[in-house]
């Protein structure tokens, strides 16, 4: 599964997912990923700056 998204106000969570892809080509404050497998996170240059959440039940990021 993939998502495509712009601009972000505040924030933006994975949760219980496997195998996704998420491309942000905006910017984000926030990034939470939590009991993903399989998750590819790409962030352009206006998201340097952001915040990312990662918990140990992540697996393959």
């Amino acid at each position: 599964m993939g998502v495509v998204l712009t601009d972000v106000v505040a924030a933006f969570e994975i949760m219980k997912c496997t195998n996704v892809e998420v491309q942000n080509q905006g910017s984000a404050l926030t990034v939470s990923v939590d009991n993903t497998t399989g998750c590819q996170l790409y962030l352009n240059k206006d998201s340097l700056e952001t915040a990312l959440t990662v918990p140990s039940r992540v697996r393959s990021m």
